[in-house]
Formats: structure tokens, C-alpha cells, sequence
């Protein structure tokens, strides 16, 4: 009977352990490829850029990635600085 009761527990757990997490996510690769030519566009549309380049080295949500975007098309010139949107998910 304890046993019973140890992988019931043990089975609630880790369903709801699953439900709470987030695998719906970005790879970095994807951030990159998303967000660097908005970055080139901004740059050239503003003759100017911030002096660090920016590179996504971890997985994400899409919800951080899309307000980063978001963000980086609404910059007004001078590009000195990146959004804090997308400096958090850097």
C-alpha cells in the first residue's frame, strides 16, 4: 500500500513538474538569425551602432524574443544603446 501511494505521488509530481514548465522555446541560433539584421538595418538606417555587438548564447521564449524585436524596430537614431528587452535575453 505505500508503494501505491509513492508512485501515485511520484506521477502527480511529475505531471504537474511538466505542465509548469515552458518547452516551447527560441535556440539561439534562431534569436540570431532573427534579431542581427534588424540590428544591420537600424545601423545603416542610423550611421551609427552600440560599440559591443550583441550575441544570444541561450534558448528563450518567444514571448522576450518578440518584445526584443519589437523594440529594436522602434529605436529612433542615434543607435547608441540596445533596448533593455533585448540586453535581458542577451
Amino acid at each position: 500500500m505505500e508503494k501505491l501511494k509513492f508512485f501515485t505521488l511520484y506521477f502527480f509530481i511529475l505531471f504537474f513538474f511538466n505542465i509548469c514548465i515552458d518547452n516551447n522555446r527560441i535556440s539561439a541560433w534562431e534569436i540570431t538569425k532573427r534579431i542581427q539584421p534588424i540590428i544591420e538595418a537600424k545601423a545603416e538606417e542610423c550611421k551609427s551602432r552600440p560599440p559591443v555587438p550583441l550575441f544570444f548564447t541561450q534558448d528563450k521564449p518567444p514571448n522576450e524574443v518578440e518584445a526584443c524585436e519589437r523594440d529594436m524596430l522602434g529605436i529612433r537614431c542615434p543607435f547608441k544603446a540596445y533596448p533593455w528587452s533585448c540586453v535581458r535575453i542577451f
